[in-house]
């Protein structure tokens, strides 16, 4: 029954791979995520926006795992019912709050210096 409880969470995240696999979602056309990449470098304006293309999908992926482990420890104490997990639960909400604000200032950063320097920040939406 532990192991039931354990891999249930797990498959509600499979299920869209599911449904993907039936034939529900069309491909896509044309994906170029936050920004587009040149096929081929030239310049140094091409790397800088190639980097700003990588770096807007490692903020954005960082802050999505954060929020992820933010709602998972919530739901490790919320079920905990005061056992040895109610610790883990918390710990693992302080490391994400503290990943999240280290991604957060890292972000601010990034986009200082490239004002500073490039005049062009981020743009992660």
């Amino acid at each position: 029954m532990r192991i039931v409880k354990n891999t249930l969470p797990f498959l509600y995240f499979l299920s869209p791979l599911l449904v993907i696999a039936q034939g529900g979602a069309p491909p896509p056309t044309s994906f170029t995520g936050p920004g587009n990449i040149p096929s081929d470098i030239t310049t140094p304006e091409d790397f800088i926006g190639v980097m700003q293309n990588i770096l807007g999908w490692a903020f954005a992926f960082a802050m999505i795992i954060g929020v992820a482990m933010l709602i998972i420890a919530g739901v490790m104490y919320i079920t905990s019912m005061g056992s040895d997990r109610t610790k883990t639960a918390v710990s693992i909400m302080i490391y994400a709050i503290v990943g999240i604000a280290v991604t957060g200032f890292a972000w601010a950063i990034v986009n200082v210096v490239q004002t500073i320097f490039f005049e062009t920040p981020t743009d992660v939406t």
